[in-house]
C-alpha cells in the first residue's frame, strides 16, 4: 500500500504534447478570413463557442486563426478525447496546455492538481485565475472536441472558471454540440460569441478555392452551384468532390445524410485510392484514437506505418497530423466512423484484436492509464483487474489516483468484485481522492475474498490488514461509528506484526486517531508514539509522514505533552515547507493537522502573534482538507489566538464559520464540546452580526452566488443548496468564498444581514 512521494507529470509523453499544440496547417489550405474576424472579433466576449457537426472544418478554422490570434493573445490548445472526462484529468491537461504560454501561471496550478483529494474547485481554479489576474500577458484557451467530454462536474468547472474569468484570459469551445454551459445566461450578459454551421459553409469563392487546391481541378460557374447545393458548402463534402467523387445523388454530398451513402462514398472513392497497405492500415486501426508509426506497426504485426501516414496525410486522405513533426495523427472523424463500420459489419473480431495489441504498446511505454483503457475496450476485463492493482503508483506519482478510480469502476462488477487485491486498491485510491462513500463498497466486495494465502499489497504483510486499516480510518462519525472503526483497528494492529513493513505503521496510526477521537488519550499515544519511532516510516509517503507527525503532536498537546509535542512539529519542519511550496493549499489533507498543533504549541509559549499565524494558516489549509472536524478545530483554535491579541471580531468570525461547519458536517465530539466551550466564554458583540462598518458595496455577484445567497436564510446545508442547484459540495464552498468576500462577511448568518441591508434578498 505504500507509495512514492508525488512528484512529475505526463508532459513529457509525445502523446501529450501533440495534444496541447495547434494542429498543423494541412497542405493546400483555403483562407478563410470572413470567419477568422469573426473569431478575433469574439476574443472581446469570455467564451467563443464553435458548433458544427463533423466535416465542418472547426478544427482547421480554429487552427489557422490561432496563427493569426497570436498577436494578439498567446494561444493554448487541448484536442480532447473521451478520456478526458475525468476532472482532474481534464484539468490537468488544459492547465498542461496553458503552461506553453503561461508557464509560471500554470505551474501553480499543475502543482495543486497533483494533490490527491483536493477537488480543482478548491484550489486549482482559484490559484490559476489569482495568477492570470495578476498577470499582463493575454492568452486563448481553446478546448477542441470538447463534446467528447461527459462528466457533468467538467461543465460545472467550466463554468466556474468562466464566473471568474480574468481579462487575460479567453476560451474557445469547439464540438459538435452545444457545451452543457449556461449558453443562454452568457448570451444575455454579452459573454458569448458564436460561429455555427451557417458560419462555416464554403462560399462560392472558397469551394472553388478547394477544389482547385485539393482536386487540381477548374470547376465551372454552373458545377460550382450545384456542387454547393448539393453539399450545402459542406466541407468534406467538397473535399469528396475533390478527391473525384463528383455526386449523381444530392444525398451523398449532404451532411446528415444516410451513414450508408457516407460509407460507400468512403469505401468507393477514398479507400479505393489507396493501397493494399494502407487500406489495411485504416481499417484495422480506425478503431484507435491516435495513430502513429510505432503504434500501429505494433497493432499491425508489421513495419513501415510512419511513411504511410506521412503519405496519406501529404495527400489529404482525411488523415491529419497532431503534431508539427508529424508522427502522431488522427483520422478525420467521418472516415473513421465509416471505417469502424465497415469492420464492425465484415470483421467484428478486428477491433478486439487490436485494442489488445495497443494494450501491449502502450505498457511497454510505461503508459498504465492507456494500456488498462485499451483492455476494457477489448473486452479484457480480468486483464484490467489484474494490472490496475500494480499500477496505483504509477498512477499515484502522476496525480490521477481518480482515473484509477474510474477505470476500476469501468471493470465489469462481476470480475471486479473476484479480485481482492483489485477491490481493497481501489478502497484505498478511494480513500485517498476523498469518495469516502465508495470506500466501504469496494472493502465489503473485497472481503470474502480475502484468505490467509492473498497476496498482500505492497508494504503490508497481510491482505486483511490493509483492508481492516482501510475500513477503520474511512469510517468516522457518532461514538457507535467510531466504536465500530476502533474494533476494525484494532484486528489490524494485531495481524499487522512486521515491523519492517510500513503497513505496521499505517495500521497504527489508524488506531491511534480513532483512540483520540475517543478521548482514551494516555492510550493512543503510546500507539501513536510507537509507530512515529518506527524506522520504516521513513519509507512513507511525505503526506502520510506529515499526517502522522500532525495527528500525534496533536494528542501529545491534549495529554499535556507540549515540550514532546514541539519536537515532533519541529522533525517535519523541512519537510511540511517543501511541500506547501509544492502544492500550496492543496497541501490541506497533509499539513492542517500539524499546523494546528505548531499553532497551539506557539500559543502555549506564549507567542500569540505566531500562533495567530500560525492557525490562520491552518484554518486556509482546513478549508479544503476535506475533513471538516480538523477545520473546526483549527477555527476554534484560532478564536483563542485572534482574542490574545485583541483582535474580537477576528475571534468571533472563525466562530461564526467553525458554527457554520458543525451545523452541516460531521465534527468530532470532542471539537464540539471546544467549540461550544470556547463560545460561552466569549461575549457576542451585535455589531458582529451586521452592524459594523462593510464598507462599499462594489463587486457584482454572479447568477449562483445570488442563489447561493438566496438559500442561506433557509435551513439547507451547503451539501442541500448543492443538491437544489445541481452542483457539487466543493462548487458551492468555492461560490460561497467568492460572495463572502464581495460582501465583506466572514459567515452565513452575517452573509444573509448584509444581504438584506443591500437589498438583495
Amino acid at each position: 500500500m505504500t507509495t512514492p512521494a508525488l512528484h512529475g507529470s505526463r508532459a513529457d509523453s509525445p502523446l501529450l504534447q501533440a495534444k496541447t499544440r495547434v494542429p498543423p496547417l494541412p497542405r493546400n489550405l483555403v483562407a478563410r478570413e470572413r470567419l477568422e474576424d469573426q473569431l478575433m472579433t469574439g476574443l472581446d466576449h469570455r467564451l467563443t463557442a464553435v458548433v458544427a457537426p463533423a466535416g465542418w472544418g472547426k478544427t482547421t478554422l480554429l487552427a489557422q486563426w490561432a496563427r493569426r490570434a497570436r498577436t494578439e493573445r498567446a494561444v493554448a490548445w487541448l484536442t480532447l478525447d473521451e478520456g478526458d472526462a475525468e476532472p482532474v484529468r481534464f484539468w490537468t491537461y488544459a492547465v498542461t496546455s496553458l503552461r506553453v504560454v503561461a508557464p509560471d501561471e500554470a505551474d501553480r496550478a499543475l502543482r495543486a492538481l497533483r494533490a490527491p483529494s483536493v477537488d480543482p474547485v478548491d484550489v486549482a481554479l482559484p490559484t490559476l485565475v489569482n495568477a492570470l489576474e495578476k498577470t499582463t500577458l493575454r492568452c486563448v484557451l481553446v478546448l477542441d472536441d470538447y463534446h467528447l467530454v461527459g462528466d457533468r462536474h467538467v461543465h460545472e468547472q467550466v463554468e466556474f472558471l468562466l464566473s471568474y474569468l480574468p481579462d487575460s484570459l479567453r476560451l474557445v469551445v469547439a464540438g459538435r454540440l452545444d457545451p452543457p454551459l449556461p449558453m443562454a445566461r452568457f448570451r444575455v450578459a454579452g459573454h458569448l460569441a458564436e460561429i455555427r454551421t451557417d458560419d462555416l459553409r464554403f462560399d462560392p469563392v472558397e469551394a472553388s478555392e478547394l477544389l482547385s487546391r485539393v482536386g487540381r481541378v477548374a470547376v465551372g460557374q454552373s458545377d460550382l452551384r450545384a456542387l454547393l447545393h448539393r453539399s450545402e458548402g459542406w466541407a468534406a463534402g467538397l473535399q469528396l468532390a475533390a478527391l473525384g467523387a463528383a455526386a449523381t445523388e444530392p444525398a451523398q454530398l449532404r451532411e446528415g445524410g444516410e451513414d450508408r451513402h457516407l460509407l460507400d462514398y468512403f469505401t468507393t472513392e477514398v479507400l479505393a485510392r489507396m493501397s493494399a497497405d494502407e487500406q489495411d492500415l485504416m481499417l484495422r486501426c480506425s478503431v484507435l484514437e491516435r495513430l502513429n508509426g510505432p503504434l500501429c506497426d505494433a497493432v499491425l504485426e508489421r513495419k513501415g506505418s510512419a511513411m504511410l501516414l506521412l503519405d496519406l496525410e501529404r495527400r489529404q486522405m482525411f488523415v491529419a497530423a497532431l503534431s508539427s513533426d508529424r508522427t502522431w495523427f488522427r483520422c478525420h472523424p467521418l472516415f473513421q466512423d465509416a471505417l469502424r463500420s465497415k469492420v464492425a459489419s465484415e470483421r467484428p473480431d478486428v477491433a478486439r484484436a487490436v485494442h489488445a495489441r495497443a494494450a501491449d504498446w502502450w505498457a511497454e511505454q510505461d503508459d498504465r492509464e492507456a494500456a488498462v483503457r485499451h483492455l476494457l475496450a477489448a473486452g479484457d476485463h480480468t486483464a484490467a483487474a489484474r494490472l490496475l492493482p500494480s499500477s496505483v503508483p504509477w498512477f499515484l506519482q502522476r496525480g490521477l489516483l481518480r482515473t484509477y478510480v474510474r477505470l476500476g469502476r469501468g471493470i465489469d462488477p462481476r470480475v471486479a468484485r473476484s479480485h481482492a487485491r483489485l477491490c481493497v486498491s481501489l478502497a484505498w485510491a478511494s480513500a485517498m481522492v476523498g469518495d469516502t462513500e465508495s470506500v466501504g463498497t469496494w472493502v465489503d466486495a473485497g472481503d470474502p475474498l480475502i484468505t490467509d494465502e492473498t497476496e498482500p499489497l505492497d508494504g503490508w504483510l497481510t491482505m486483511r490488514a490493509a483492508s481492516l486499516t482501510i475500513r477503520a480510518a474511512a469510517r468516522t462519525g457518532d461514538a457507535s461509528v467510531l466504536a465500530a472503526s476502533l474494533l476494525a483497528a484494532e484486528r489490524a494492529v494485531a495481524l499487522e506484526v512486521d515491523k519492517e513493513k510500513p503497513g505496521y505503521v499505517v495500521a497504527r496510526m489508524a488506531l491511534g486517531r480513532l483512540l483520540h477521537a475517543l478521548d482514551r488519550l494516555d492510550e493512543a499515544v503510546m500507539v501513536q508514539t510507537e509507530a512515529w519511532r518506527m524506522p520504516v516510516r521513513t519509507h512513507l509517503p511525505v503526506i502520510l509522514q506529515l499526517q502522522a507527525a500532525g495527528g500525534l503532536a496533536g494528542t501529545l498537546l491534549d495529554a499535556g505533552r507540549h515540550l514532546v509535542a514541539a519536537r515532533v512539529c519541529d522533525r517535519m519542519t523541512e519537510a511540511s515547507r517543501a511541500l506547501e511550496d509544492e502544492w500550496g493549499d492543496a497541501a490541506g489533507p497533509a499539513l492542517t493537522g500539524l499546523r494546528v498543533a505548531e499553532g497551539r504549541i506557539a500559543y502555549a509559549e506564549g507567542d500569540f502573534s505566531r500562533a495567530q499565524l500560525l492557525l490562520g494558516r491552518a484554518c486556509s489549509l482546513g478549508r479544503v482538507c476535506g475533513e471538516p472536524t480538523m477545520l473546526v478545530a483549527a477555527l476554534t483554535a484560532k478564536a483563542h489566538a485572534d482574542l490574545a491579541v485583541g483582535d474580537g471580531s477576528a475571534a468571533h468570525a472563525a466562530l461564526d464559520e467553525a458554527e457554520e461547519v458543525a451545523i452541516s458536517e460531521a465534527v468530532l465530539a470532542r471539537d464540539r464540546r471546544e467549540l461550544t466551550a470556547t463560545r460561552a466564554r466569549m461575549s457576542r458583540r451585535p455589531h458582529d452580526l451586521g452592524e459594523a462598518d462593510y464598507g462599499p458595496f462594489v463587486e457584482t455577484l454572479t447568477d449562483r452566488e445570488r442563489a447561493i445567497l438566496l438559500s442561506l436564510p433557509g435551513h439547507l446545508s451547503q451539501r442541500e443548496i448543492g443538491v437544489e442547484l445541481s452542483i457539487t459540495l466543493n462548487t458551492v464552498k468555492g461560490y460561497t468564498k467568492s460572495l463572502y468576500r464581495k460582501l465583506g462577511v466572514t459567515s452565513r448568518e452575517g452573509a444573509v444581514v448584509r444581504g438584506r441591508s443591500l437589498g438583495l434578498i
